[in-house]
């Protein structure tokens, strides 16, 4: 299977911090190392606040975190193989009637699926996800669907 670059909302760092409890941090750990394993990408928009909570998540002081956030960074963040960082300043807004259906506070999240041609858009904001996905300009996918298909290897699109 070919590479996918993924766009992931603030959902997985959230999972990371342990702020959705210890069984979705396990699960997101999980597809984080699979999705490692695999030769697919997340893309992520510097000083966004998918950014800032990465670097918040470095800073936690919990065993559990500090290892996750290690990975995350050591073997994610910090691989190219593995990330795409875009600067503000390459950030091609997508379509006007993708950001008008979506809240301010995730347009940078569709900028960024358009900019860097991303194969979906993951996340956990069912407004979002039903916006999106009746333009059909956008491959959106719920977190949990998404996670569960991921790692039963069934998520080939």
């Amino acid at each position: 299977m070919a590479s996918r670059l993924f766009v992931v909302n603030e959902w997985l760092l959230d999972d990371l911090l342990g702020t959705n409890g210890p069984g979705k941090r396990k699960e997101s750990f999980e597809w984080l190392e699979r999705m490692h394993a695999r030769c697919d990408r997340i893309a992520v928009l510097e000083s966004s606040p998918w950014a800032q909570k990465a670097f918040r998540l470095m800073k936690q002081t919990d065993a559990t975190a500090r290892g996750v956030s290690k990975f995350l960074h050591l073997n994610v963040l910090q691989n190219q193989l593995k990330s795409r960082f875009v600067a503000l300043g390459d950030l091609k807004p997508a379509p006007d009637d993708v950001r008008a259906a979506t809240p301010d506070s995730d347009k940078y999240l569709v900028d960024l699926y358009h900019t860097v041609d991303a194969a979906k858009l993951i996340t956990t904001d069912t407004v979002v996800h039903s916006n999106l996905a009746a333009l059909r300009k956008v491959k959106v996918q719920m977190r949990d669907p998404f996670i569960q298909a991921y790692m039963a290897g069934t998520d080939t699109d």
